[in-house]
């Protein structure tokens, strides 16, 4: 039997966290399966904002995204930080929310 190496030790690590709206709000019920966002860890440090098949940038343009056939500034132009990540997604989230209020 091969012999593990000493201190290695196996860790959990959240990548995939989920942004909603919650509470009470005219027709909430509606429109939260279109607003509901994921936040992805994509490498160290690297996380992106998903919602369906659309990636955020960091200028608050959805862009279709995921793709590998995307080269690196795409890649740095759609990844945040965690902290950043989830910040933006609630924000956008509330937004893309009154937006629809607005339209109805």
């Amino acid at each position: 039997m091969t012999k593990l190496p000493e201190g290695l030790i196996a860790t959990t690590l959240a990548t995939t966290y989920t942004v909603e709206l919650t509470g009470a709000g005219p027709h909430l019920d509606e429109f939260n399966e279109m607003l509901r966002m994921t936040v992805v860890r994509r490498g160290p440090g690297c996380w992106s904002i998903d919602r369906q098949a659309y990636c955020l940038s960091v200028t608050g343009e959805w862009d279709w995204g995921r793709s590998l056939d995307h080269e690196d500034d795409w890649f740095q132009a759609h990844w945040f930080t965690l902290d950043d990540a989830i910040q933006r997604a609630q924000a956008e989230a509330l937004r893309m929310y009154e937006n629809f209020l607005e339209r109805t």
